[in-house]
């Protein structure tokens, strides 16, 4: 967790920087293919762990890229084996969409902030489930 706070902050306050319209279009793709996936009762462990890799594109700085690509393969791993509940996986999509908004507006200090309320809150649910 550690690694990844300290990484996905230092990315999104770049992204929050340099995104362009393009970025913020495939960020809302993103989410809302999240949003369809959890209406039909599914998991979108893909399209949530690749919303980060957006962000880290939206960053413009290619070595995010492949340090974000490398921990959500970490990620993916780890999900595999915990099923989280569709609650807290519609909160996930609602924290995606704070993220969005935040970058949007370009403002680096919120998108930190909302990134890392998210990633603390699925630290927290991922413990309990790993117990």
């Amino acid at each position: 967790t550690e690694a990844r706070v300290w990484l996905e902050q230092i990315v999104v306050e770049h992204a929050a920087r340099r995104r362009t319209d393009d970025d913020l279009k495939r960020m809302e793709e993103n989410i809302r293919e999240s949003e369809v996936i959890v209406r039909e009762g599914g998991l979108p462990r893909n399209s949530n762990l690749g919303f980060h890799l957006l962000i880290a594109e939206a960053a413009k700085n290619p070595l995010f890229v492949i340090l974000v690509q490398s921990l959500m393969d970490v990620l993916r791993g780890v999900l595999a084996e915990l099923h989280p509940d569709m609650n807290h996986i519609a909160c996930v999509v609602d924290h995606h969409w704070a993220i969005h908004k935040a970058i949007t507006d370009h403002d680096p200090e919120r998108a930190k902030k909302v990134l890392l309320d998210h990633l603390m809150d699925v630290n927290s649910h991922l413990s309990k489930l790993s117990k």
